[in-house]
């Protein structure tokens, strides 16, 4: 059994949340962790990451993170449509059950390098872009013209 921590499952489904088409950088993965709950302080952040590298569940090439295979397979086992703190359990439970074969490389993030993709992440909610994570806006009340002569909603025919 392996030991796990309050920030293992976090940085696993916001690995897997900001990935989801490509490898994604340190900031990306700070906007995804800040959309399912908050930033985590620097410290166990760094040490989540550096712990599921050793175990086998994350790797970086060039300055980009992404789940392994293992790692997919302990995200894919929550469910989809659950609450967050649901599929964090879920996530909790299959790594529970998750056994590590061999050695794997280490990932080690700086304080530095967290800093500026907490920077990198504050600056991109400043910007101009479009904020994909708003809620939308109800289409009913574009499509509802209010006037007298609208009808009532029934039997469009006045019919019984």
């Amino acid at each position: 059994m392996i030991p796990i921590h309050d920030f293992d499952a976090l940085l696993l489904l916001a690995t897997a949340l900001a990935g989801k088409r490509r490898a994604a950088q340190l900031s990306e993965i700070m906007a995804a962790a800040d959309l399912l709950q908050c930033i985590p302080r620097d410290s166990p952040f760094t040490e989540a990451f550096n712990r599921l590298a050793r175990f086998g569940l994350i790797r970086e090439a060039e300055g980009v993170f992404a789940l392994t295979a293992d790692g997919e397979r302990i995200v894919a086992g929550s469910p989809a449509k659950a609450l967050t703190e649901q599929r964090l359990a879920a996530i909790n439970e299959n790594l529970l059950a998750y056994r590590p074969s061999g050695e794997h490389a280490a990932i080690v993030i700086t304080s530095q390098q967290y800093k500026t993709a907490i920077a990198a992440h504050r600056a991109s909610g400043k910007g101009a872009g479009k904020n994909l994570a708003m809620p939308k806006v109800d289409a009913d009340r574009y499509f509802k013209v209010e006037g007298h002569w609208r009808k009532a909603p029934g039997n469009p025919r006045g019919k019984p």
